[in-house]
């Protein structure tokens, strides 16, 4: 209650009262209405005779070597997950190694380059100067106790190897980009993928922790499916009432894990 009290009163000073009635409400969603939303569409899905999607919460393990192209807008996880959608949105990609932040990863962690110094704090520092706001920061000060945790989650996962989200205790989470830890931060917070239309996975959400995963050579990581093509899913409800998977599908995650 006390940090419930602490944000409400750090929203209401920076946003002002509009601002702290949409964050009341942002804060019902992750609390409780977020898993009806998610479960209702999974249920439906089912009922559609959709395959494998009954367990929208479940990850599949993933080689990170595999997630090589970042959707260039992204899906709300807590909203979207489990999500069948046509169109063209999965033409909308560039190569993860193109990225700000997986570039000053890799400058600060592999050679050794100063926070400052990285692509990825000067692309954050130039949002800032344009947006009142950046991934929940306010200010450089703020951004900078990011960088801080960035260097410990690093550190944890070189030394203790990569956690999925359900061996992680609320202290491990960013305080300062997350200072109330929600349900749906719990159950939807691994990093987070889409499939396209051919079964390319792109990545959608949580680039640090991909990333760092990417500069160790971690084997495979649990990720989230978001949002699947119409056409992918459509392959994967032909797929999976097969008892032969043909060889260029037997290996994808998305079918070998269910």
């Amino acid at each position: 209650m006390i940090d419930l009290i602490r944000r409400a009163t750090t929203v209401l000073h920076r946003e002002g009262f509009g601002g702290l009635l949409r964050s009341m409400g942002a804060y019902a969603h992750n609390q409780f209405l977020f898993d009806l939303r998610i479960r209702a569409r999974s249920y439906l899905y089912t009922k559609r005779a959709h395959n494998g999607l009954d367990r929208p919460y479940d990850p599949i393990w993933i080689d990170p070597k595999r997630i090589q192209f970042v959707y260039k807008d992204d899906f709300n996880q807590k909203k979207r997950l489990g999500s069948i959608k046509r169109g063209t949105w999965d033409k909308r990609t560039y190569p993860i190694e193109d990225s700000p932040t997986f570039i000053g990863l890799k400058e600060r962690f592999c050679e050794g380059y100063d926070w400052e110094r990285t692509a990825y704090y000067k692309y954050k520092m130039e949002k800032l100067k344009t947006q009142s706001e950046v991934n929940d920061y306010y200010s450089v000060s703020e951004f900078e106790e990011r960088l801080d945790y960035l260097d410990s989650l690093y550190q944890s996962i070189e030394n203790c190897g990569y956690k999925s989200q359900r061996e992680l205790d609320s202290a491990d989470w960013d305080p300062n980009r997350h200072p109330l830890v929600t349900r749906a931060h719990e159950r939807t917070g691994e990093v987070g993928v889409n499939i396209g239309r051919d079964g390319r996975i792109l990545h959608n959400d949580g680039i640090h922790r991909l990333s760092i995963a990417k500069i160790l050579d971690i084997d495979e990581i649990p990720v989230q499916v978001i949002v699947r093509h119409k056409q992918w899913q459509e392959i994967r409800d032909d797929l999976l009432t097969k008892e032969d998977i043909p060889e260029e599908y037997e290996s994808h995650p998305d079918i070998s894990n269910f």
